[in-house]
């Protein structure tokens, strides 16, 4: 009778065990989601505001600056969300960020060299594909809702 109680503590604690490593996965997936669909809003947003100061630019030697420190604040948010281990089951999503994310640091470092440079062109935004990456970002919100 002990054998037999025995065992069943042991299976019971063993269900248990590997419950909690799946809430643990689960806790995973929610943060990594609502970390990617912060960083994805906080992108948004990065191109509404420099899209307006870029228009700026050409008369306003303030929006210069302001511009140059919105640049280089994206950048380290770049660098921040890549830094970040993603669950198993967010992989895909991960690197497809991460993708993104070298075409819009690669955008963003040519940006910042043409208007130190004094050489701006208003549509290099759009020779860049700074916005037309960040909109492949916020594409993959969609995929995150899924997660989360």
């Amino acid at each position: 009778m002990w054998k037999k109680s025995a065992a069943l503590k042991v299976i019971l604690l063993a269900l248990l065990l590997s419950g909690c490593g799946m809430l643990n996965d689960i806790q995973q997936s929610v943060n990594y989601a609502d970390q990617a669909t912060d960083y994805i809003h906080q992108a948004g947003t990065f191109a509404e505001e420099v899209s307006a100061l870029s228009k700026q630019l050409l008369t306003d030697e303030e929006a210069r600056a302001q511009l140059l420190q919105k640049l280089d604040d994206m950048n380290q948010r770049i660098r921040d969300f890549n830094s970040i281990e993603p669950p198993k089951i967010a992989l895909q999503i991960h690197e497809q960020l991460i993708a993104y994310n070298e075409s819009l640091q690669k955008g963003i470092n040519d940006t910042v060299e043409q208007i130190q440079s004094g050489v701006w062109d208003p549509q290099l935004l759009q020779i860049t594909n700074i916005l037309e990456t960040i909109g492949q970002i916020t594409n993959i919100l969609d995929q995150l809702k899924q997660l989360g």
